[in-house]
């Protein structure tokens, strides 16, 4: 039968008297929702005008002001139908749940709506996702797991890799013996030991009373500080004094477990130490990096050679420029994962094609052109990962917005932006240097860095191609591998 709408005055409209059905507390959500999209759902009634299902639209139109609301008459129903559907009607909403995981993807893309006018209270899906992250069913079977058992870490915007965890699986990656500084002792950095080190001052003093003299902080750190820096520290002291960062062997292994699959093909334009390429290799991915530098290649080869069985699948390093990468690394891939240069934080070499010797302009162009020459040979339904920070013009001191440009680059290579997380770092000295400084200034400490994840093409896809994450073992802080 057709179904006819006809529109009835609100005040001609008659409430069941006997309804069962409280919904007050819903009447102000039904209420936005009409305003923000309409009266899409007509009210049933009979043909007393008495309301067979629709109470709390009546009462939302009613606060709205309506005059007029669509009915349809359910003149094809008995009175015994008629009170069977109208119990029916409310209690099969009770056997409807949410998938939380699809429910989160669908408010996620939701941009210019506000949902919590539909009650749609964001804290609580927070905390129903906390709890899901204590209380995880497994499909196979009946298994309690945590986010953090599935996914190594909470997947969330923010990471920190001060919290144990992360420290006890970082000492864990330098016990297996991975030396990403190798060949890098030359390079010269804007970065000072006094800045980056933490506990730095303190290491100080106990040097001068051990050897009974002061220092001064180049000595210090020239002569001494070595003896007091942790092995599995990200920072090491090179020959000009500076502070050199070593890529985090945690995130680079985060980050192949969540944005690629077993045996993704990896590309790494910016390749620097051995991390990256080590890491792919154990976790069963193949890894290409492409280098400026002859002895920095080498020395990541030695790596490979010492760390890696006959069973991994070996890193691929490539000795080159990589605004060559198109022939250099010719070929598809599943995941880009680099950290390119901060310009001129650090100075890789005095090769006049290295990035960290132009002009900012120029470094930017050829930055460009390396990003869009290496998405070009990324598969669709793939991502790509930056690890970048802003820096500050030494001139000026303002910064140069270098992670803007970094997100415009791919976005012209015909990427989005997909998720920024922010990676807490160490605080090292921060907190002594900062009280003068920021009273000079009023510049803030940095102690963060932006990963930047983008993706290209369809995101329907993602369900399929990435599936669950079989996670390196780690036994008595050693790696089981």
């Amino acid at each position: 039968m057709d179904i006819k709408i006809i529109y009835k005055p609100t005040d001609k409209i008659v409430p069941y008297e006997n309804n069962p059905r409280l919904n007050d507390e819903a009447v102000e959500p039904v209420a936005n929702s009409i305003k923000q999209f309409g009266f899409k759902v007509p009210i049933i009634i009979d043909s007393s005008n008495v309301i067979v299902a629709g109470h709390t639209r009546l009462k939302a139109a009613k606060q709205l002001g309506m005059d007029k609301v669509p009915c349809i008459i359910a003149s094809d129903l008995t009175e015994e139908q008629i009170k069977a559907f109208r119990l029916a009607d409310n209690k099969v909403s009770e056997f409807s749940s949410w998938d939380y995981e699809k429910l989160e993807e669908e408010l996620a893309n939701i941009a210019s709506i506000n949902m919590s006018v539909f009650d749609f209270d964001m804290s609580e899906l927070n905390d129903i996702v906390e709890d899901l992250d204590e209380d995880i069913v497994c499909d196979s079977e009946v298994e309690k797991v945590s986010l953090s058992e599935k996914f190594l870490f909470t997947p969330t915007s923010v990471l920190n890799t001060r919290c144990a965890q992360w420290q006890e699986r970082k000492r864990a990656w330098f016990k297996y013996g991975i030396k990403s500084d190798l060949s890098r002792e030359n390079i010269k950095t804007t970065g000072s030991a006094a800045g980056s080190v933490p506990r730095f001052y303190e290491y100080k003093e106990k040097c001068e009373k051990e050897i009974g003299r002061k220092l001064s902080v180049a000595e210090f750190t020239d002569d001494y500080l070595h003896k007091y820096m942790k092995e599995d520290s990200l920072l090491k002291v090179t020959n000009t004094g500076g502070m050199l960062s070593v890529f985090d062997p945690v995130l680079c292994e985060l980050m192949y477990y969540w944005f690629s699959f077993d045996k993704a093909k990896i590309l790494d334009p910016f390749a620097g130490g051995s991390v990256r390429g080590i890491i792919a290799s154990k976790l069963n991915r193949q890894y290409t990096g492409v280098d400026l530098r002859k002895e920095q290649i080498e020395a990541n080869i030695n790596q490979g050679d010492e760390l890696l069985s006959k069973d991994d699948i070996k890193p691929k390093w490539i000795c080159g420029n990589s605004l060559n990468i198109a022939k250099l690394a010719k070929g598809e891939y599943d995941f880009i994962f680099s950290c390119p240069p901060y310009y001129d934080l650090e100075i890789y070499s005095d090769d006049k094609e290295d990035l960290s010797n132009q002009t900012y302009e120029d470094f930017l162009s050829m930055y460009r052109k390396i990003i869009f020459d290496s998405v070009s040979m990324l598969k669709d339904n793939r991502f790509a990962c930056f690890v970048v920070g802003d820096i500050r013009n030494r001139k000026t001191g303002m910064y140069r917005n270098f992670v803007s440009e970094t997100i415009a680059a791919f976005n012209n290579a015909g990427m989005e932006l997909y998720n920024e997380i922010i990676l807490l770092t160490t605080l090292g000295s921060l907190p002594i240097r900062m009280g003068r400084g920021f009273s000079i200034s009023r510049k803030v400490g940095k102690t963060h860095q932006n990963v930047l994840v983008f993706y290209k093409g369809d995101q329907k896809k993602i369900r399929d191609l990435y599936g669950d994450i079989d996670i390196l073992e780690i036994s008595n802080e050693e790696l089981d591998i």
